[in-house]
């Protein structure tokens, strides 16, 4: 076993050596009984779980014990010390990083960056290339596959949609995303770098993205804009306060949307507007930015998060597009799945290629292609294959789905 995240039976273990060996951590009783609290709703998680189903938690305590998992994998081990024993109480090593796992826990967030004092807003080259990837910071093959597509593609420009796992802490930062994103595509020419926040960075209190990958990528704020005459990037936080936008980037968007101008806006996040998988508080991210919609302003939206590939038709004139595909496996929905929180809801496509070993879903991306006022989309897997294009501003005029 080389990941934690392919077996939940290790860490529903690690959990379990974590709550009996918890009470001996030098800390405030009350911080303690929080912490246990955590524990146990990840113990209940993974032994539901399918046993070799790939478990990756959406929860704070859950992606923290699995990048404590990952850094006891990456210490020595006595030659004596079977997997029976990994994670177990018997086993020194993870005894040895339990500590950090609850100072980790405990750890203050990063300070938000604002457009009021860092730089927000760069220039969109009229014809330009623009790879858009998501839950992609893994350091998995299937990742390194996608990115060497993206670098095929040569793009001017490419940008994650967010989710450094397990839990985007300052080494995993580099050694699952930084060390796997060059610089320069396929042609040796710059590739301008951008990454938006994603819930898992933010599961260690975003330290490693906001002081180490913003400052790899150039970047100064979560948040930016990327516009030329005819279109408008702008690229979303919607982790640091879980599923909304953190102040000031509704104040700043409205500003920036208020005088129309001809341009058509795109926005980019990590989270969903809305979706076919889950409950989405229709009162979070979708309300903030509601009257924006009903207006007329947005006029497309990626996002990640869902670790699927979805296009959905046209709402409220706005084509959304999900591509949190990047790098996770998963198993692409039914035919029958329908939304929940909101029922007229459709798609338009579901990317339901297997892998050719498993019955997993294929990783992929989108790369968008700006000229002048054009723009064509190619939705992209690892082996290559284009799955759809779309001339988006056939989709906006309702001619294409």
């Amino acid at each position: 076993m080389n990941e934690p995240s392919t077996k939940p039976r290790f860490t529903g273990r690690a959990v379990e050596s974590a709550i009996n060996k918890i009470g001996a951590v030098n800390r405030p009783k009350d911080e303690i009984d929080e912490a246990r609290g955590a524990l146990e709703a990840v113990r209940s998680e993974a032994a539901s779980t399918p046993r070799d189903e790939f478990y990756m938690p959406r929860d704070r305590m859950g992606a923290l014990v699995q990048s404590a998992m990952a850094e006891r994998l990456g210490q020595p081990a006595p030659e004596e010390l079977g997997p029976d024993f990994l994670f177990s109480d018997g086993d020194p090593g993870w005894a040895s990083v339990l500590p950090s796992l609850i100072e980790r826990w405990l750890t203050v967030n990063a300070p938000f960056r604002t457009h009021e004092s860092h730089r927000v807003d760069f220039d969109l080259p009229d014809k330009a290339g623009v790879a858009l990837f998501s839950d992609w910071g893994t350091g998995r093959p299937a990742a390194d596959q996608v990115m060497r597509e993206i670098v095929k593609g040569n793009p001017d420009i490419a940008i994650h949609l967010g989710d450094i796992y397990y839990s985007g802490q300052e080494h995993e930062v580099v050694r699952r995303f930084l060390d796997h994103f060059p610089g320069t595509n396929g042609a040796g020419a710059p590739m301008r770098r951008f990454a938006l926040n994603g819930n898992h960075e933010m599961y260690s209190g975003g330290r490693g993205y906001f002081d180490v990958v913003l400052a790899a990528m150039e970047q100064e704020a979560s948040y930016f804009c990327l516009s030329n005459a005819n279109w408008r990037l702008i690229g979303l936080d919607t982790a640091y306060k879980d599923k909304v936008l953190a102040d000031p980037q509704m104040q700043w968007l409205n500003a920036l949307l208020a005088v129309p101008d001809g341009r058509k806006t795109i926005l980019l996040s990590h989270h969903q507007a809305f979706s076919l998988f889950e409950e989405v508080d229709p009162r979070g991210l979708y309300e903030q930015v509601r009257p924006l919609l009903e207006a007329g302003k947005i006029h497309a939206w990626f996002w990640g998060h869902e670790h699927n590939h979805v296009v959905f038709r046209l709402r409220a004139g706005m084509a959304a597009r999900c591509i949190g595909h990047g790098a996770i496996p998963y198993f692409s929905p039914n035919a029958d799945f329908s939304a929940r929180t909101f029922p007229d809801l459709k798609p338009a496509f579901v990317n339901r290629r297997r892998r050719p070993d498993t019955l997993q879903g294929v990783n992929g991306f989108a790369m968008l292609r700006f000229d002048g006022p054009e723009l064509m989309v190619d939705y992209i897997d690892e082996d290559g294959t284009v799955t759809r294009t779309e001339d988006m501003n056939l989709v906006l005029s309702g001619v294409s789905v």
